[in-house]
């Protein structure tokens, strides 16, 4: 093997390493981003509940007030 065969193929092996590492990378931080806009979904979903929850509450006493 010449010395500049063994170079290219510790190149390419390089190469291939730094894609999957770069791989790896991506589709970590494309998890933390699913992640999050998970969480943000909850997050929008749970506060509509609460927003939900306090207008029905005072829709209610609303309503009792007119009663008496």
């Amino acid at each position: 093997m010449r010395s500049w065969q063994r170079r290219r193929l510790s190149g390419s092996l390089l190469q291939l390493s730094m894609l999957s590492w770069h791989r790896r990378r991506l589709s970590g931080s494309l998890l933390q981003l699913s992640m999050r806009s998970w969480h943000r979904r909850r997050l929008s979903g749970s506060l509509l509940q609460l927003s939900m929850r306090s207008w029905h509450r005072l829709r209610l006493s609303g309503s009792l007030l007119l009663v008496h």
